[in-house]
């Protein structure tokens, strides 16, 4: 997909956002990490670049209680459920297609992408219908997130793209993160929420509301609101380049994390996925929400969309 501005390429594999070229000084640059070849992307364990489900983030030890059922899920992080399990979306081959309807109004280019999950997948309740569009209009790609199901279940879906708006060159230091939030989500060691409701981050190392060097070690949620409204979720700059990326979401949460644990494979064009090689800008539902009313639990009941969507602004 391209415009006068923006290209991207995307691939069947985790419908995974494969290259994103901006505009540079001596031609377009590539600004998020990708895998070398198809093969790579197939075997990834660090969801480079896809679309993370049924249940993005964590799940506590890989048990769903919903309308007075327990579902055991499989679990790929020690005793909990990571990402949507060890086989989830970022792994399958989802089905390509050109929009239809409003799936893209008014955009310059666009592709959809669709998965069935079947009843059970992973442990999870329903077959479940997911989709991703992808559309660039001017400066700016929208990622809509979209899902039905046929029995209740949960979903929480979100785009998994590392991004370096270097374009491999310098670090990740070079980057600037301010993330407006004023409530996060406080986590034990395993990354997994201890408190029922959000919590405040004024006067802690979590106040991103002013932009700080990508110096520090994240893998940490922050709190936006009540999902359905679109908000300004985080701002990246790159002073080196005077490159700028918004972030806008309608999900209450976005994840941050500064790929400390990038394996150090070879990626594409010679660029290697070396720990802090990227940051990625995860907006999702919240970790572990089931059971946890402030946190919005994402259920998803036959008869309703699961809409989130996210847009990625550059400047």
């Amino acid at each position: 997909m391209e415009n006068n501005v923006l290209r991207l390429e995307v691939l069947s594999t985790g419908a995974a956002l494969h290259r994103l070229l901006v505009p540079g000084p001596t031609g377009p640059e590539d600004v998020v990490l990708g895998h070398r070849d198809a093969a790579a992307q197939a075997r990834d364990e660090h969801f480079v670049g896809v679309v993370v489900g049924r249940y993005a983030n964590r799940l506590r030890d890989g048990l769903l209680r919903l309308d007075g059922r327990e579902h055991r899920l499989l679990r790929n992080e020690g005793p909990h459920t990571l990402h949507g399990g060890p086989d989830g979306f970022g792994r399958r081959q989802w089905s390509g297609r050109a929009p239809t309807g409003d799936e893209a109004d008014d955009a310059d280019d666009a592709v959809t992408l669709e998965l069935v999950s079947p009843d059970g997948d992973q442990g999870f309740p329903g077959c479940l219908r997911a989709q991703v569009t992808y559309a660039v209009r001017g400066d700016e790609v929208e990622v809509a997130l979209r899902a039905t199901a046929d029995a209740t279940t949960v979903v929480n879906l979100t785009q998994h793209s590392y991004f370096d708006l270097g374009a491999g060159v310098g670090d990740l230091e070079d980057h600037r993160l301010r993330v407006p939030a004023v409530l996060r989500v406080a986590v034990d060691d395993e990354l997994l929420p201890v408190d029922e409701r959000p919590v405040p981050v004024v006067g802690t190392r979590w106040d991103l509301r002013h932009p700080r060097p990508l110096e520090e070690r994240w893998d940490d949620c922050w709190v936006l609101g009540a999902p359905g409204i679109r908000r300004l979720a985080a701002v990246l700059e790159h002073p080196p380049t005077g490159r700028r990326l918004e972030v806008s979401t309608d999900a209450p949460g976005l994840q941050v994390y500064t790929g400390d644990a990038l394996p150090g494979l070879p990626g594409k064009d010679g660029r290697p996925l070396v720990p802090r090689a990227g940051v990625a800008l995860e907006a999702q539902d919240l970790p572990d929400a089931p059971g946890r009313p402030a946190f919005w639990p994402p259920v998803l009941r036959p008869g309703e969309v699961y809409a989130r969507t996210t847009w990625w602004r550059f400047g």
